[in-house]
């Protein structure tokens, strides 16, 4: 996880004190990762984005990204999966502007739980 946080601070203790909630982080292996950011945008809301390359995203997103040593998984379109070096570029894009290239496309993700029946 990268987060734009003063120096003196953890980012749980940043957080609960009312700081930003914008951060960018992964899961997955350096092989095969997903890279989801989370943001306040211009109308003042949280929201949480999956960045992608931009593609076909028709029907349900079919390529499961394990983490937490294989426990949970996280389910993303083929465009939305990074290797390595293409996601260091990204997080060091993002460490620079706070912000991810403008070649990147992202998909709004979410959040409620639970997930509602289809």
């Amino acid at each position: 996880m990268l987060a734009p946080i003063p120096p003196e601070k953890t980012f749980i203790d940043f957080y609960h004190e009312g700081g930003s909630t914008a951060f960018l982080q992964c899961a997955g292996t350096a092989e095969a990762m997903t890279i989801e950011w989370h943001r306040v945008d211009d109308d003042g809301q949280d929201r949480h984005y999956i960045v992608g390359r931009g593609g076909d995203h028709s029907g349900e997103p079919d390529v499961e990204i394990p983490f937490f040593n294989g426990t949970r998984t996280a389910t993303v379109y083929p465009d939305e999966v990074f290797a390595l070096d293409e996601a260091t570029d990204i997080f060091f894009s993002y460490y620079e502007t706070e912000t991810i290239p403008p070649s990147y496309a992202t998909r709004l993700f979410d959040l409620a739980w639970p997930k509602p029946q289809s």
